[in-house]
């Protein structure tokens, strides 16, 4: 793996190396009130086509088939509901998070202080998590 298979550029990695705090983890009430902001007020923007089309599609599946299935006697229209249900789940999380539309999610767990944001740095090859004793990235986070 090289530093060519990120989206991030070296720029980048050299102003995320030479921050020196994240200023939400320097000043408690700033990150919770940054949390709270986004908590209280989520994006919503959900104007354009790829939202017109979604709405359409919900439509579609929750209201046009299960009135049809309703009137006949398919014998796997649980499974086809839950499948268009998936396939409905999946184009929206597209539609909200374009920059993992086809791309491999790996996700990192582990416990408090175990090592998730230093094993991370060591695989980019540059400092880009915070590192500490106390939770720091607690905040669910993607790297792309």
């Amino acid at each position: 793996m090289n530093l060519n298979d990120f989206s991030f550029t070296i720029e980048d990695m050299a102003a995320a190396s030479a921050a020196s705090t994240n200023p939400y983890l320097a000043d408690p009430a700033k990150g919770l009130e940054l949390i709270t902001h986004l908590v209280a007020h989520p994006p919503t923007g959900k104007t354009g086509s790829q939202w017109t089309q979604l709405e359409c599609l919900h439509k579609l599946i929750h209201s046009s088939y299960v009135n049809l299935a309703a009137r006949d006697n398919y014998p796997a229209e649980a499974l086809a509901y839950r499948d268009l249900q998936t396939l409905e789940a999946s184009l929206e999380d597209m539609v909200i998070f374009p920059d993992l539309a086809n791309k491999t999610v790996i996700g990192v767990g582990g416990g408090f202080s175990a090592g998730k944001s230093r094993f991370l740095n060591t695989l980019v090859g540059t400092m880009l998590l915070p590192e500490a004793l106390e939770p720091t990235t607690a905040i669910p986070t993607f790297l792309t």
